[in-house]
């Protein structure tokens, strides 16, 4: 919640961490640093979202010459029309409700990418580092959940090792 435009590097494709964005009902919402100096992290994002934030960096600009003076100039990425800072969180829910997908919270993101890439075989000291996790061990005990598809496979190299194909 934390991210700003000056943390989006669209030529290179990466997005640094080195915020993070609270609300507490007594504060409002307010910046504050990571919770751990392993939070502090750059993460490579793929072509298909970079041109999906150069579409929205074209809404977000329309938005401030829309509003003018009105415009709430945080240059936080996720902003409300009006420019002031918005919880992706709660547009998350409604977003996913509404396309009938199962509801999940905003965080729960965080689970799905890492057991998605631990299905492509990509390396757990990397998914615990884009994760901004200090210790392997932790992706391992609450990040990543077990796949079907990787149950199934462990189900056919069971088969394989036992019922060998006759020659």
């Amino acid at each position: 919640m934390g991210l700003e435009w000056q943390d989006v590097d669209l030529k290179n494709g990466i997005i640094s961490i080195n915020r993070s964005s609270q609300y507490l009902s007594d504060m409002g919402v307010f910046t504050k640093t990571p919770k751990t100096e392993s939070s502090i992290r750059e993460i490579a994002i793929p072509e298909f979202i970079i041109s999906l934030l150069e579409e929205y960096k074209l809404w977000y600009e329309e938005q401030k010459s829309i509003y003018g003076e009105l415009w709430t100039n945080s240059d936080r990425l996720f902003v409300q029309a009006d420019g002031n800072p918005s919880s992706i969180s709660k547009w998350f829910v409604r977003y996913v409700s509404t396309i009938g997908l199962p509801v999940i919270n905003f965080h729960g993101l965080r689970h799905t990418n890492a057991s998605l890439l631990v299905a492509q075989n990509v390396d757990i000291a990397v998914i615990s580092a884009r994760l901004g996790h200090a210790q392997i061990s932790t992706t391992l005990d609450f990040y990543v959940h077990p796949l079907l598809s990787h149950n199934r496979k462990a189900g056919y190299a069971l088969e394989n090792l036992l019922l060998p194909t006759r020659s």
